[in-house]
């Protein structure tokens, strides 16, 4: 079923490893086969959902380990994706640890175990079986419901009962006793979605429905925080969506069905609608001319109180979406801009609007657009984001200067090193040069860089501001930035780089940036911090060496250091151990 050889190429060796002896222990649990797709549970330290797709040569995988967030293939998505295959089916040449183990001699435990078990009556065979089913009460739950079903296949209003009691109404709040009812729940599906299969493909569906819709209110008396849930919701989207592919209706029935449940605000988990179905391109045609007829029908019966807008507006936004986003698909830019219209909240999608007019090269249409947001703003802040978007629009009808106006008016009303960065930008997109712009950006950034006095050994003080130091370094203005720099405390990461700038010139105000940087990591007196401080003494050391510097004032810094912070231990220990010859 799965491409082994990718999976060597994609796991660790390790994780390969592991998951062979998770799979021989048999800790895969509930594996459900759909497709060309899988889903398993794995235990390990917890209950792990694992789910697997084979697309093409391309494996997609996915589990919720703490390992998956940075292992590519972890061990029990190894373990899943061998339950899920038959063992037959490994190519040859691949590593011995994921392939079928030989076959074991009689003096192996477990072989003796399986002889002494095939000479034991039947009888007595069952007993021992079902004493350890005894033993586990969700096992016992699924055996007891497999001896019922194979008794007599059950009627659809039977297995509705069977659904129900599955999943039944409790409050639970303990995590551990959470697992436990889903654990159950999808051990109990396995088997009822056994036997779900074996009806209609419309009872199927009913069913289906009832089982998610059971799950949602479950779920309003239960804190699933730990999401164990999971499992089971896939199971049951995924069985949903499967089975209205395979619905023996008409166009027109199945987009009807969409637009009855696009608005399913009482279900927390269902399958998004329509995309998640993926209907096809007759169904999704019906089914968007209905989203129009039905927008036709509100626009007719707006309501007058205020307290239904919201839900009104919210139904239109619903009805509204799946036509955005076929226009957005289709680049059919005009309808897209007048569906913007129809469902703004608030000035941002009005400016999305004037964005795609701009992108269409339609500044004119994008102006009309402009005048509709601004009639939406409700502060300061929304305002500035219109006239940011007017500075694109005048650019765009060859009214550079005015553009320059309004881009420079912005930057005065709220100066800072980044809105500079955005300003040149501006400036280069618009074509326009002011001679001036640097020395009026230095007055400006000046004035709201306020001093603060800098301590001779402490940590930086965050209220400084440091935006005139940074303007300085990208105009690689460098005396500028040290004069600045010895007169008011600034972050560290600004007085590095203007250090790496000067020391070869100016080696002694280059150490001394460095100690300012060393200092402030140092005061923070935590090992983290200690361990950076040490970092950059190492990088500077190495400057010092690349740069042919004399190591003299390297050496004179680590004593002063050492002399200053001798009370704080674990920053001493690092400089013995790294630095110890400078001592």
């Amino acid at each position: 079923m799965f491409d082994f050889e990718e999976i060597y190429r994609r796991a660790e060796p390790s994780s390969l490893e592991r998951g062979q002896s998770l799979y021989k222990k048999g800790q895969v649990k509930n594996l459900r086969k759909k497709g060309s797709s899988i889903s398993a549970t794995v235990k390990g330290q917890s209950n792990y959902l694992v789910m697997l797709s084979q697309t093409g040569q391309k494996i997609i995988n996915s589990c919720t380990c703490p390992a998956a967030s940075y292992q590519d293939f972890c061990k029990h998505c190894v373990a899943a994706a061998l339950a899920a295959n038959n063992e037959a089916d490994i190519p040859e040449g691949t590593p011995v640890s994921a392939k079928k183990t030989p076959k074991k001699e009689k003096t192996d435990p477990d072989q003796l175990v399986k002889e002494l078990l095939a000479s034991k009556p039947q009888d007595e065979l069952i007993e021992i079986v079902m004493g350890y089913i005894r033993e586990d009460n969700t096992e016992l739950k699924k055996w007891r419901l497999r001896a019922e079903l194979a008794s007599k296949p059950p009627s659809p209003s039977e297995i509705k009962k069977m659904i129900t009691k599955a999943l039944p109404m409790r409050d639970i709040w303990e995590y551990r006793k959470v697992r436990q009812y889903f654990e159950q729940a999808e051990s109990l599906f396995e088997t009822i979605g056994q036997a779900i299969s074996t009806l209609p493909v419309e009872e199927q569906w009913k069913l289906a429905l009832h089982a998610i819709t059971r799950l949602n209110k479950a779920l309003e008396r239960i804190d699933d925080s730990n999401g164990d849930r999971y499992g089971l919701e896939y199971t049951l989207s995924t069985t949903l969506i499967e089975l209205f592919a395979q619905l023996p209706w008409e166009d027109e029935q199945k987009a009807q069905w969409l637009l009855d449940h696009i608005d399913n605000k009482d279900l927390d988990l269902f399958p998004n609608i329509p995309d998640d179905f993926n209907p096809s391109e007759s169904v999704y045609e019906v089914f968007r001319g209905k989203c129009y007829q039905q927008l036709e029908k509100m626009a007719t019966n707006k309501p007058t109180q205020k307290s239904e807008l919201f839900e009104y507006r919210w139904q239109i936004r619903r009805y509204c979406q799946p036509l955005i986003d076929h226009a957005s698909k289709t680049d059919n830019w005009r309808e897209h801009c007048s569906l913007l219209g129809l469902v703004a909240d608030s000035h941002r999608d009005l400016l999305t609007a004037c964005r795609i007019c701009l992108d269409h090269d339609e500044p004119f249409d994008a102006e009309d657009w402009l005048i509709k947001a601004k009639k939406r703003c409700n502060d300061e802040k929304d305002l500035k984001d219109c006239a940011l978007v007017e500075v694109e629009i005048r650019a765009a009808l060859d009214q550079s200067t005015n553009a320059w106006q309004i881009a420079w008016q912005l930057f005065e009303e709220d100066p800072s090193f980044k809105n500079f960065i955005d300003l040149k930008a501006i400036e280069q997109r618009i074509g326009v040069h002011d001679k001036e712009l640097n020395k009026k950006v230095e007055h400006l950034l000046l004035k709201i860089c306020q001093p603060s006095p800098r301590p001779a050994f402490g940590r930086y003080t965050p209220a400084a501001r440091d935006d005139i130091l940074a303007f300085y370094l990208y105009q690689q203005q460098f005396d500028q930035a040290l004069t600045w720099a010895k007169k008011h405390a600034s972050a560290s990461q600004y007085l590095i780089k203007l250090a790496k700038a000067i020391i070869k010139q100016q080696p002694e105000d280059g150490v001394e940036l460095y100690r300012q940087a060393i200092a402030s990591e140092i005061e923070q007196t935590n090992n983290q911090a200690y361990q950076q401080a040490m970092a950059l003494l190492l990088q500077l050391e190495k400057q010092f060496k690349q740069q042919d510097i004399p190591l003299n004032l390297f050496a004179q810094l680590v004593q002063t250091l050492s002399q200053t912070y001798r009370n704080k231990r674990n920053m001493m220990a690092l400089i013995k151990e790294h630095l110890s010859q400078y001592l």
